[in-house]
């Protein structure tokens, strides 16, 4: 059995029962939703964490001392 069902606001409960009301009931459910946002969502939250990531190289590359990235280069 294949239930679409155009959720509108508010509180839900999916109850699941045998015809006569016995007992032992098994079932398996699949639930799947669409997001028509999800896309720009993710390509914002991943633009984000671009920019975090080029601003936190940037304040660690300031942060180092110009004589210490020299010194490092090359002369012990």
């Amino acid at each position: 059995m294949r239930l679409d069902w155009e959720v509108e606001t508010g509180n839900w409960a999916l109850v699941v029962m045998n015809p006569d009301g016995g007992r032992y009931v098994e079932t398996t459910l699949d639930i799947g939703a669409e997001l028509d946002a999800l896309p720009w969502v993710a390509g914002a939250l991943l633009g984000v964490g671009v920019l975090l990531a080029l601003l936190a190289a940037g304040v660690l590359y300031a942060a180092v001392p110009k004589r210490a990235r020299v010194a490092g280069a090359g002369n012990p």
